[in-house]
């Protein structure tokens, strides 16, 4: 679908994406994977077919998009977006006492 978890699933995974988004945050997700070049353009639910499907997962499938996705991935890893929100929070609220 491409919500936020899907996404950084894949991006994690260094694996190049195919979004069919349904509703809110997936529309930009499915975007902003493929203005990184790690994904083919997203197809909304509704108007997905099978010709349409299957050159998008061409695309995916492409050397280089896969080349993308994998330096994405490794540039990524190791990240931990949720512990350092906790610790900015927790040095916050630690000044605020």
């Amino acid at each position: 679908h491409g919500g936020a978890g899907t996404t950084s699933s894949a991006v994690r995974a260094g694996t190049p994406s195919v979004v069919l988004p349904h509703f809110a945050d997936q529309f930009y997700w499915g975007k902003r994977l493929h203005d990184l070049g790690v994904a083919a353009s997203p197809i909304p639910r509704p108007v997905v077919r099978p010709g349409k499907l299957a050159r998008r997962l061409r695309q995916a499938a492409a050397p280089a998009m896969q080349q993308r996705a994998a330096e994405l991935g490794r540039a990524v890893a190791g990240e931990d977006g949720c512990g350092r929100a906790i610790d900015q929070v927790e040095r916050w609220l630690a000044e605020r006492r």
